[in-house]
């Protein structure tokens, strides 16, 4: 299994399960872009798999925090990893405040 592409964590103080549902009822409300892309979300189990314009990961929810794995992205944005992280904590702080 090769590296993700990135990880990033977002502290939001809620407990594992608070979260989750956080997350599913924000999700349920409003429609979320990256880019001009509306992000998907889907679940599978514990996880919340997140895919936008070729890009996919998941989420994983602890107690106190989601963290995001981004596993896979299209070769021609993998120079943009700055901007991309840029894009996705601006999400996670609209989610998650």
């Amino acid at each position: 299994m090769s590296e993700p592409f990135l990880v990033l964590e977002h502290e939001h103080g809620m407990d594992k399960e608070a979260s989750k549902k956080h997350l599913t009822d924000k999700v349920a409300t409003n429609t979320y872009s990256i880019a001009g892309n509306q992000v998907k979300i889907t679940w599978e189990g514990e996880k919340a798999n997140v895919s936008v314009a070729g890009a996919s990961g998941h989420i994983d929810f602890l107690d106190n925090k989601a963290v995001l794995t981004v596993t896979e992205v299209p070769f021609a944005f993998r120079p943009m990893k700055g901007m991309i992280e840029g894009q996705i904590r601006g999400l996670m702080k609209q989610i998650y405040g």
